[in-house]
C-alpha cells in the first residue's frame, strides 16, 4: 500500500513535469507506450509502407468477406496478425543475415545459427512469436468460419432420419468457405 506521504510527493511532483516542448520531441513521445518491432500495439511501425498494409487488407477482406461488426472485428484481428507474421519473417531475414557475419568473416547458415545461440537467441525467441501469431490465426479464422456457417444459408441442417443422409453442399455454399491453396 502507497502512504499518504508518497501520494502527495508524487502528486506535486506531477505538477513540476512541464513534458516535452519542441513538436519533435511530442511527437516522440506520443509513442512512448509503443513496444517497438513484433511486439507493438501499433500495426504499423514508421519504417512499413501503409500501401502495403492497405493491399494485404482489402485482399483479405475480399477473401473472407465478414458481416457484421463480429465477422468484421475477427477479420481486423486476421489482418493484423498477418501484418505481424509478416513482420516476423522479414526481421528473421534481417536477423539472419547480421548474424551470418562473425568475428568480420561472412559464413553460412550455420555461422548465423551458431553466432545467434551463443548471444541472445533471437531467432528462436521470434520463432516462438510467429507460432504464437500463427496460433491466434488458426483460433481467429475458426471462429470466423463458425460465425460465417451459422448466417449462412446452408446452416448446419438436422440428418435426414429415414435416410441417415446430411444435405448435400451446393456450390455456393462451398465458395462461402475460404480454402487453402
Amino acid at each position: 500500500m502507497t502512504s499518504a506521504i508518497k501520494v502527495e510527493t508524487n502528486r506535486l511532483n506531477s505538477l513540476r513535469s512541464t513534458g516535452p516542448k519542441t513538436p519533435e520531441g511530442k511527437r516522440i513521445a506520443s509513442q512512448n507506450a509503443c513496444k517497438l518491432g513484433i511486439f507493438s500495439r501499433e500495426l504499423l511501425l514508421h519504417d512499413e509502407s501503409e500501401l502495403d498494409l492497405q493491399v494485404l487488407a482489402r485482399g483479405v477482406r475480399a477473401d473472407l468477406r465478414p458481416d457484421g461488426p463480429m465477422e468484421h472485428m475477427l477479420v481486423e484481428l486476421i489482418i493484423s496478425i498477418l501484418w505481424r507474421l509478416r513482420r516476423v519473417l522479414r526481421i528473421e531475414s534481417e536477423l539472419f543475415e547480421m548474424y551470418r557475419t562473425y568475428k568480420g568473416v561472412k559464413g553460412d547458415a550455420a555461422v548465423a545459427f551458431a553466432h545467434d545461440a551463443s548471444q541472445l537467441s533471437c531467432l528462436e525467441r521470434l520463432d516462438r512469436a510467429g507460432t504464437s501469431l500463427e496460433r491466434r490465426l488458426y483460433r481467429a479464422m475458426q471462429e470466423l468460419r463458425n460465425l460465417q456457417r451459422i448466417r449462412s444459408p446452408m446452416t448446419e441442417k438436422s440428418i435426414d432420419v429415414e435416410t441417415q443422409q446430411a444435405p448435400a453442399i451446393t456450390a455456393e455454399c462451398n465458395a462461402s468457405y475460404p480454402h487453402p491453396g
